[in-house]
């Protein structure tokens, strides 16, 4: 900065000198009411330094104004991206317990139209490993479950329950291949049982006790309530192949399941029931 003021002491005297003249002016002027001759030339000498200095200092001044307003609008802008993402979250929330009460409403009707006493249950766990053979359910001992209790979804059948604690309980599902049911195709009275596939996910297969079963693609199967694990009439799902063995005879059947394992969340445990006698 000094340098500068060095390099221009002359311009900036003059400059200096041309200001003080224009006050000198300014303030005689006042007491006439015409200007002198050396007046008039000055004036009309430094009008063009006027008009540039004049619009230097609105162009410094709307500047300034523009910094001032652009600070506003900046603040305006994360208070509105602020005000957004709230808003988002609010809207995620709000879908999620639409979904929540439907699901929720669907388990009450079928649980008020279920022919046996239920508990209600939230599954709260699932391990990546076995993902389609067990889940935790949040209620246990307390709650009156025990080993064995059937679990289902108004979908159909989902499985029993392995063990419990006092407020959990983990339940096998219908597709382990450890797990089974007795089952009946509802329109050909042909009976069999129901097992998980090993290395396939998302499909059951039935075994027939009798090979003149004649069971088709199409036909839903439902448990047959032998055994006396599993209640009769409750959804397992719907034969999609059949299986012919030796001279066209039908030995079994894979069977889409009823239940939506995939998105496994609300579910009722069948606590009592009239249980048959017999073997599956």
């Amino acid at each position: 900065m000094a340098r500068f003021f060095r390099r221009n002491a002359r311009l900036i005297a003059a400059v200096g000198v041309v200001v003080v003249l224009v006050g000198l002016m300014n303030l005689t002027s006042q007491e006439r009411h015409h200007l002198t001759y050396i007046e008039q030339k000055t004036a009309e000498i430094m009008a063009p330094a006027q008009r540039w200095s004049y619009g230097l200092a609105r162009g410094i001044r709307a500047w300034i104004l523009g910094l001032g307003e652009l600070r506003s609008i900046r603040a305006d802008n994360l208070r509105l991206k602020a005000a957004l993402a709230d808003y988002e979250q609010l809207r995620v929330r709000l879908e999620e317990y639409r979904a929540e009460n439907e699901r929720l409403k669907a388990l009450l009707d079928f649980k008020t139209a279920a022919p046996y006493p239920t508990v209600a249950a939230r599954v709260i766990a699932r391990n990546p490993d076995s993902w389609f053979s067990l889940v935790v359910i949040d209620k246990g001992q307390a709650a009156g479950l025990a080993k064995d209790m059937p679990v289902i979804t108004p979908g159909g059948l989902v499985g029993k329950i392995l063990k419990v604690t006092d407020s959990t309980a983990t339940v096998l599902l219908l597709l382990d291949p450890e797990s089974g049911v007795g089952g009946l195709v509802q329109r050909t009275r042909d009976t069999g049982v129901v097992l998980g596939r090993a290395g396939v996910t998302g499909t059951l297969r039935m075994r027939f006790f009798s090979r003149e079963a004649k069971a088709e693609v199409g036909d839903e199967v439902i448990s047959s309530g032998l055994g006396g694990v599993f209640p009769p009439g409750l959804p397992i799902g719907r034969v999609t192949r059949v299986e012919a063995a030796e001279l066209g005879l039908v030995q079994s059947a894979e069977v889409k399941p009823a239940a939506d394992f995939q998105h496994l969340e609300d579910v009722l445990v069948i606590t009592s029931w009239p249980k048959a006698g017999g073997t599956p």
